[in-house]
């Protein structure tokens, strides 16, 4: 069985605020785009990903991509929004990936929904271990999503509530994701940018 993955990003302008004291609304606007195209390689790569939507406002270099309009709501208004227009032609279990994951890969993606889609709800954690990057649902329509601040409780506690126990895990590529200053420095150390941003040699 092969999932759809979700990938919800806002305005490019409006990504990655957190690291306005390193960089200029360019560089981040930049750093967002570049990461948003890594993660869809990575998810065009997957065998076990049949369709990929992103939920945006924008859609900016998102050729060949299906795109849901955000309309303004919090993320979880928009990710419900996206399993409903997903459940208007099939009911296949839906992968939600963020779209800041610069080291993932498709094998380390591949082995996670595999394990997921075996017990019906799969939770990658961020490297704190209480966020959540990633969330398999085998049965989309009943789970209520719960991102915001310690989201991995919340969705091991909706899970507890359909009756399911959720797989868990913590990976290299699924953990690693960039909201402080200190990530571009093991973004540097792992991945060479392939751009300019601004002043920047990255």
């Amino acid at each position: 069985m092969n999932c759809v993955a979700l990938i919800p990003i806002k305005a490019r302008r409006q990504c990655k605020s957190r690291l306005a004291s390193v960089l200029d609304a360019y560089e981040r606007q930049d750093l967002a785009r570049w990461m948003l195209s890594r993660v869809l390689q990575v998810a065009r790569a997957s065998s076990r990903i049949s369709q990929i939507i992103v939920i945006s406002p924008e859609r900016d270099d998102l050729e060949g991509v299906n795109v849901i309009q955000d309309t303004g709501t919090d993320l979880n208004g928009a990710l419900q929004c996206g399993r409903d227009w997903c459940a208007r032609s099939s009911q296949d279990p839906i992968l939600v990936l963020a779209a800041d994951l610069p080291f993932l890969t498709a094998v380390e993606l591949d082995d996670f929904i595999c394990a997921s889609l075996k017990v019906g709800v799969g939770i990658a954690t961020d490297r704190a271990g209480q966020g959540t990057n990633a969330l398999l649902l085998g049965q989309p329509s009943t789970f209520k999503f719960h991102f915001g601040p310690d989201s991995r409780a919340g969705h091991e506690a909706e899970a507890s509530r359909l009756g399911v126990r959720p797989i868990v895990r913590q990976t290299p590529g699924l953990a690693m994701d960039v909201d402080e200053p200190e990530d571009l420095n093991r973004i540097r150390r792992g991945v060479r940018i392939p751009f300019q941003c601004g002043n920047s040699t990255w």
